[in-house]
């Protein structure tokens, strides 16, 4: 009996061969110093010069060092820009369903109120969602709560979405007019947009051209903070824990350090080695990135062809369509029959599909998913995330024989 482990998003491919050098190199010294809090300066200048490139910011926009932390992770980075912005209940964090948890865990730590908008079938955020979102936080006469940050998970983890030109274009203006009507004599400052945009890499083109950052305003690119990380396409080394926020507004960087020092101090000497020779590999082999968007590519679509299949074969619904980027598959299981034990809830689904491996008709075999409850959504919506992140095709192939296992042993104990 085994199972076949769809759950953890953990990339398949191995690190580069630039990083494995540049940590090697370093070992080779017998010498791992501390780091600086900000992170070591050509790290910093390297992790600069990266999303100058692939986010096409030139002359005045041009980054430098000095707009770079370097954080022990991007669970680090969101946190130190949360910790930027909340003081107490009144300062409200939002973002679009669906959410990843860390969002709420972190500003329920610092005191914050966190809040969902959008609905779990808004593929993107919309001008309409946020307009919504604003008046309703903003626009309450007998509360002093505000929005303080926005966070855009795109490209999106779980559903693999992310925004066209079209669509950054509009949501910046968006903002802009939204600052206006709501934080025009706002003493405290307005609002920031957190980007966190860590499966950058595992993109289409134009990502990440197609970034809020590539079109914010002078006054909202001010309030930026981009997140990155080399744990997934930039990289593929989740255990270095190594990331970095890129901020337009070069004083906020001493104010993050100051939050950094008290927490992880930052990503260890040998992560940042790790991390500077991914990025200088990437940046002077930009079409890397295509060959891995291509290759976890090839491993969504196989998943979605075989989910469409097992729903025409009994009857069911869209299960999923195809992943615009990361390795995920979002699945809605919402027309599936409901029995109890089974189906009834995204969480009783993950179980059964886990409980297979001991079903002699699959071969032993179960899968391991996430509940898409586990994103803020609510249990009987039905969803669940696929990772696609397998070496061999033929394990996907296997997972999604489980899953039409489940299906037909659902359908019919509805059916009697």
């Amino acid at each position: 009996a085994r199972l076949v482990n769809m759950s953890q998003g953990v990339p398949c491919l191995p690190i580069f061969e630039a990083a494995h050098k540049a940590m090697t190199a370093l070992l080779n010294t017998r010498r791992l110093p501390y780091s600086d809090v900000a992170g070591e300066p050509d790290v910093r200048e390297s992790a600069a010069l990266f999303v100058n490139v692939a986010y096409n910011q030139t002359g005045a926009k041009a980054f430098s060092k000095d707009n770079v932390i370097i954080t022990a992770g991007a669970i680090q980075a969101i946190y130190n820009c949360l910790a930027l912005s909340i003081e107490g209940p009144q300062d409200v964090v939002a973002t679009p369903l669906p959410a990843y948890s860390i969002y709420q865990q972190q500003t329920n730590m610092l005191r914050g109120t966190f809040t969902t908008f959008g609905g779990s079938g808004l593929r993107v955020p919309t001008p309409e969602s946020l307009r919504e979102l604003f008046a309703a936080i903003n626009g309450q006469p007998t509360s002093n709560q505000k929005l303080r940050v926005l966070v855009l998970c795109l490209p999106n983890n779980p559903t693999g979405a992310m925004l066209s030109v079209d669509e950054a274009r509009e949501l910046c203006a968006t903002l802009d007019a939204l600052w206006e009507e709501w934080y025009a004599h706002d003493s405290a400052g307005g609002f920031s947009v957190v980007l966190d945009e860590v499966y950058v890499g595992i993109t289409a083109k134009p990502a990440p051209s197609a970034s809020l950052l590539t079109f914010a305003s002078a006054r909202l690119r001010n309030g930026i903070f981009l997140v990155s990380s080399c744990s997934k396409g930039l990289g593929a080394m989740p255990g270095a824990r190594a990331a970095w926020i890129t901020a337009p507004n070069t004083a906020t960087i001493s104010e993050l350090a100051k939050i950094q020092l008290v927490c992880t101090g930052n990503a260890s000497t040998i992560s940042q080695a790790g991390l500077k020779g991914s990025l200088d590999f990437l940046r002077a082999n930009p079409g890397q990135m295509d060959e891995i968007w291509r290759y976890y590519q090839a491993r969504t679509a196989l998943v979605v062809r075989r989910l469409q299949e097992i729903a025409a074969k009994f009857g069911l619904g869209t299960i999923a369509t195809e992943s615009e980027a990361t390795f995920y598959v979002w699945c809605d299981f919402a027309s599936l029959p409901r029995v109890p034990g089974k189906s009834e809830t995204d969480l009783e689904f993950v179980s059964f599909l886990k409980s297979l491996h001991s079903d002699a008709t699959t071969g032993l075999i179960g899968l391991a998913a996430v509940p898409g409850s586990a994103f803020e959504v609510r249990p009987s919506d039905m969803h669940i995330r696929l990772s696609c992140a397998r070496e061999e095709l033929s394990d996907l192939e296997t997972a999604m024989g489980v899953v039409e296992r489940a299906v037909c042993i659902i359908c019919a104990e509805r059916r009697v």
